[in-house]
């Protein structure tokens, strides 16, 4: 999964999402979310490679949404 429509079908078609705030090496813990606020969510996270502060992840069993804040990057 690559593409924000991806995503979308993957949380209409009741998809496992999470929510992460920073880096999961680093001990942030994720959470579970329900649809509604995954869908609420997609609009301002993307799948990239760059830098970015809002990240989608998928890893083969559940879509993160992880956040970043500047305090992340040190």
């Amino acid at each position: 999964m690559n593409t924000k429509e991806e995503a979308r079908k993957w949380i209409e078609d009741d998809g496992a999402c999470a929510y992460r705030c920073g880096f999961g090496w680093k001990g942030a813990r994720t959470t579970p979310i329900t649809k509604e606020k995954a869908l609420e969510l997609l609009p301002k996270y993307n799948f990239t490679s760059g830098p970015t502060f809002y990240e989608l992840v998928f890893n083969g069993k559940e879509l993160i949404f992880n956040e970043f804040t500047a305090n992340d990057m040190w």
